[in-house]
């Protein structure tokens, strides 16, 4: 009898150990590669293994922060897969918040140096890559309620959870088991270079992968579960190429600086194929993902021999609906900034809301959010939420870092033509109840010079508005843009232009993506040229001097990616003005008037409508274009000094720096189709067709302008092109053809934007 009450015993203490028993999951970091963790945790949920615990490292910690946060393993992939996973990843602002109001004027700066007030000789490179203030905000959009049903404490959240961020000063290791779950995952995967470090108690924060990449010592030492599974997404590298600049951060960051070995209760996983992937390959989030749930399934059955306790799928789903069931909306009640004077905060809080006390939606904090961002005031913003139990609402704690108030930006546009130009521009910002950005650049190089000097004063508000006060000087030389290394045309013109601009303009934001503006422009040209294709170095040019005034109203619709070979969004634009000036013509040794002088006032108004838009089937992109420029302008003095302000179609960007006779006219209607097929990881085979069709055609006969009305006169204008899109501008080897009849060729290579100053 003893003997069978000895063995019931023995039975239901085995029977209790085995019902007790705990699973802890470890996830290592890796970068993008550290995405196999999802599909991992899919398959251990479809087939019952279950998972008590969770510690994660850097991408670690962002799946296992996600998934004690109660998020499940396809609302995880679909979080991966989405295009604001990229955008946050990558520093860019989700379309859905970009502000074409706030968007400043692309410039072919490839360096940017930041300054202080006290230390104007002392540079301050970017402290990152990629900007992380869509991150930021990302990890309080995914946390916060979390945070807020737990307490902050990580022990009561769905699965009791740690993070490893690393503590630069101290060098040594940092484990979050509470506090703000969104600002401990972002302090976890402070990837060096890429991304800025976080603060917090005035601890420098960087990737927790540089001392604790794999955290099997934290998860015995604060849980000690019977049983611990490693996901291991990371590669030893014992040799990696001493010039490689990121391959070495990698393997400082993704290292493994603690041992496991005497662990009986361990078992790793090692997802094979992951060496094909790179650290921020995020676009292959699918792929990865697939990869991790592919293999956990092959790893199923063994876990199960060795572990004995299993959690229905059901069982897991009630958990998850019982926590997110206690969880807050995130309507904010209060915004309290720092680091800030009065001023500042005032213009800060109008982007956010425009009456005291108002309540307002994440969705609406989110559109003032990236508003600042875009603003260029600050070079970071943190946003922390923190749920006010008595009044029911978050308060958002704003920690934000004005960006330094002098900025140095240096680059140009290089080519195998003659249009190589350098760049350098000097910025001054300063922040008060309105923004104030100060601005003088210069481009210099044998086809173009510049100098110019503009204000922007941005009002912030429900409808936000600024004013552009500037003046520039432009000098276009094409006689040597129509002498390129490659070009076939026999036959270049002298022709210099030269324009002092004095510019006013006030837009407004009609919406999100729409602008309307009154613009001002008062110019005094300065144009030489020879009538005649046969001169020497003796002889005087004609000169138009024409001193007018152009004042227009344009609505302007812009989204698109780039300025040149764009890849997706669209532009629509209407502008409607109206010129007046004074003509002042002297004529040179060559024309036939010999030395006379001409003076006449003229005055036209003008209409103009441009229409872009990216259409995408997978790779391939198609971009129909439309432009249509309508003005009753008279004839100048002569042909030449007529085409100076007779509208030219430009569709490609080598046209844009060429004076081309046979694409100006006082009316015309010009269109094309571009073809942009991606090849390989974001290079495009490019060809864009054009047709110009002017209402009449203008040539020179005998000294005199002649304009024709021929049925069915046309232009046409080709590129072909293989174009690569980098951080600076694109890179393109190109193919020219600028008239129907094939005469006139080009083979170019260039490098980075054309863009000149206002005219």
């Amino acid at each position: 009898m003893r003997f069978f009450f000895a063995n019931i015993i023995i039975f239901f203490l085995i029977s209790f150990s085995l019902k007790a028993q705990k699973v802890g999951l470890v996830l290592s970091g890796g970068g993008a590669k550290g995405l196999a963790h999802i599909g991992i945790i899919q398959a251990f949920e479809e087939n019952g293994i279950p998972i008590d615990y969770v510690v994660g490292t850097s991408m670690g910690a962002i799946v296992g922060g996600l998934y004690a946060a109660g998020y499940s393993p396809e609302e995880m992939k679909k979080i991966a897969t989405s295009d604001e996973f990229l955008d946050w990843a990558f520093g860019k602002i989700p379309d859905k918040y970009f502000f074409y109001i706030k968007k400043k004027e692309t410039t072919p700066a490839w360096l940017e140096l930041n300054f202080k007030y006290d230390s104007i000789i002392k540079p301050y490179l970017p402290i990152s890559f990629i900007n992380t203030t869509p991150m930021n905000l990302a990890f309080l959009e995914l946390f916060s309620q979390a945070t807020q049903k737990s307490g902050g404490n990580f022990d009561s959240l769905m699965v009791p959870y740690r993070c490893i961020a690393s503590d630069i000063i101290k060098n040594k290791a940092v484990v979050f088991s509470k506090g703000n779950l969104g600002l401990a995952v972002r302090s976890s995967m402070a990837y060096p270079i890429y991304y800025a470090p976080v603060i917090i108690n005035g601890k420098i924060l960087y990737d927790g992968g540089i001392y604790n990449n794999f955290a099997i010592d934290v998860m015995k030492n604060d849980f000690d579960p019977d049983f611990i599974i490693g996901s291991k997404t990371y590669l030893d590298k014992k040799f990696i190429d001493q010039d490689d600049l990121l391959k070495i951060v990698e393997k400082l960051v993704f290292n493994n600086n603690n041992s496991y070995d005497t662990l009986h209760n361990l078992f790793i996983l090692e997802p094979p194929g992951l060496q094909n992937y790179a650290v921020f390959e995020f676009d292959k989030a699918k792929e990865i993902i697939d990869l991790g749930y592919k293999y956990g399934l092959t790893q199923v059955d063994t876990i199960k021999k060795i572990i004995a306790s299993f959690r229905d799928t059901s069982k897991i789903n009630k958990m998850r609906k019982i926590f997110h069931s206690k969880e807050k909306p995130i309507l904010i009640k209060n915004i309290n900034i720092t680091n800030l004077n009065k001023l500042q905060k005032k213009y800060v809080m109008q982007n956010f809301k425009h009456r005291k006390d108002t309540i307002i939606t994440l969705s609406q904090f989110k559109q003032g959010y990236y508003r600042l961002m875009q603003d260029g005031q600050f070079s970071m913003l943190m946003p922390i939420a923190k749920y006010n139990k008595k009044t029911g609402f978050y308060v958002i704690n704003l920690y934000i870092k004005p960006e330094k108030h002098f900025t140095a930006k240096f680059g140009g546009n290089v080519s195998t033509g003659t249009f190589t130009t350098g760049y350098l521009e000097v910025n001054y910002r300063f922040l008060s109840s309105k923004s104030y950005l100060f601005r003088l650049n210069s481009y210099f190089g044998k086809f173009y010079n510049s100098v110019g000097l503009s204000s922007r004063i941005e009002f912030p508000g429900k409808i936000p508005y600024y004013i552009l006060l500037g003046i520039n000087y432009n000098r276009f030389n094409y006689f040597t843009s129509n002498t390129e290394w490659f070009f076939l045309e026999t036959n270049p013109s002298f022709i210099i232009h030269n324009s002092t601009s004095t510019f006013g303009k006030l837009a407004f934001a009609l919406d999100n993506k729409t602008n309307f503006s009154v613009n001002l422009h008062i110019n005094n040209d300065i144009n030489r040229y020879y009538q005649t294709l046969y001169f020497s170095i003796d002889d005087t040019t004609d000169e138009t001097y024409f001193p007018y005034t152009n004042t227009f109203f344009q609505i302007d619709k812009n989204t698109l990616d780039y300025v040149q070979y764009p890849t997706k969004g669209s532009k629509t634009s209407l502008t409607a003005g109206y010129i007046w000036g004074l003509e002042n013509y002297y004529a040179g040794n060559t024309s036939s008037r010999h030395y006379q002088t001409y003076r006449v006032t003229r005055y036209w108004p003008y209409i103009d409508f441009e229409f872009k838009k990216v259409i995408r089937f997978n790779n391939l992109l198609i971009t129909p274009s439309f432009s249509a420029h309508f003005s009753n302008q008279s004839q100048f003095e002569n042909f030449y000094s007529s085409a100076f302000y007779y509208t030219q179609f430009s569709p490609t960007q080598y046209s844009k720096t060429m004076f081309l006779y046979d694409f100006r006219a006082p009316s015309w209607m010009g269109g094309g189709i571009s073809l942009d097929y991606n090849v390989y990881k974001g290079i495009y085979l490019h060809l864009n067709p054009n047709i110009f069709i002017p209402e009449s055609k203008h040539f020179v006969e005998n000294y005199k302008e002649v304009a024709q009305k021929p049925l069915s006169y046309y232009n046409m204008l080709f590129e072909a092109a293989i174009v690569y899109h980098t951080k600076f501008g694109p890179v393109s080897l190109s193919f020219n053809v600028l008239d129907k009849t094939f005469r006139k060729q080009s083979v170019i290579v260039n490098f980075g934007y054309l863009i000149f100053n206002k005219e």
